[in-house]
């Protein structure tokens, strides 16, 4: 999986694989509206990247400083109508975005993990 991560990141950002160190793994994520399952894996970069993103993969890259999702008043949630249904979606605040959905899910563990090993 750690292949195939730094290709794909090589192939949607332009990050090269040689200045990445990856540090392991997370959960498996099963994303339904998709019906991917998403192996996330977690890296350093050894200098700040130069993205040369593809657009018809990447909409926008949101750089997001870790201290800021690490803060819980960050977390925020409200309530969303998918189709007919009415859900209270967590997500993200930074910078006028919401990351949510898979993404959210995602970063959630990993800063689990972080605030754990503080």
């Amino acid at each position: 999986m750690q292949e195939t991560a730094l290709r794909e990141t090589y192939e949607e950002l332009g990050l090269p694989p040689e200045l990445t160190r990856i540090i392991g793994a997370l959960t498996p994520l099963y994303v339904p509206p998709s019906n991917f399952c998403v192996y996330p894996i977690v890296g350093t970069l050894q200098e700040r990247p130069v993205y040369m993103t593809r657009p018809k993969e990447v909409a926008e890259v949101i750089e997001t400083p870790l201290d800021h999702l690490l803060d819980k008043r960050n977390l925020r949630k409200e309530i969303w109508t998918r189709g007919q249904q009415e859900v209270k979606v967590p997500f993200y605040y930074f910078g006028g975005h919401k990351i949510w959905g898979a993404t959210a899910m995602i970063l959630a563990e990993f800063l689990e993990i972080v605030r754990s090993s503080k």
